[in-house]
């Protein structure tokens, strides 16, 4: 069935409305509290430093929080950073922030970064006790997943949908196939 981060957007949509018709409002799973202060003359914290100077569009939007590619958390393992930001992390403590740091991002675009380290652990076995968050993050992003398939198969044969001719060997659109040659009957 692939993964979530295509389709976090309408996960998150069904969900969120679904939080709302029945009263419920879901846990926030690895939120920190914290926003050290990035320049005390100017009273400017990292996550308003972020907010309004940032244009990097991945990490912008999550408070200048590096996300995972493979699941969306915040919990990121070293070898889904970039090299040079790998080298300046080696010399960082919890709660440090650089100075600007120039970088080459993935399209070989330069540009100028400041990092503040959150949170590090150290290289581990998987378990309950360190990585809950990590975890239930799994646990939630299957369950989505589950409902969203279920919602899928039951609604779509209430939609036309029409798939080009060159995606038809696409397996993850298969069971869109029986709804579009329903729909054209």
């Amino acid at each position: 069935t692939g993964h979530l981060l295509g389709a976090a957007g309408a996960i998150e949509a069904i969900a969120s409305v679904m939080a709302l018709i029945n009263g419920i409002i879901p846990p926030t799973i690895n939120h920190f509290t914290d926003d050290p202060v990035f320049d005390t003359k100017l009273n400017l914290t990292f996550n308003k430093a972020v907010d309004q100077y940032s244009e990097d569009d991945n990490t912008k939007y999550s408070a200048g929080r590096f996300t995972s590619q493979i699941d969306g958390s915040t919990l990121v393992s070293i070898d889904q950073l970039d090299k040079d930001l790998v080298v300046n992390l080696k010399n960082m403590k919890v709660g440090e922030i650089t100075p600007p740091l120039t970088y080459t991002d993935d399209r070989g675009k330069t540009g100028v970064r400041i990092v503040y380290l959150a949170r590090q652990t150290e290289p581990h076995r998987e378990n309950l006790k360190d990585d809950y968050d990590r975890v239930a993050q799994q646990a939630l992003a299957e369950k989505k997943q589950t409902v969203l398939d279920a919602w899928f198969k039951q609604h779509i044969p209430d939609f036309y949908i029409s798939i080009d001719p060159k995606y038809r060997t696409c397996k993850s659109l298969s069971y869109w196939y029986t709804s579009e040659s329903t729909a054209a009957n």
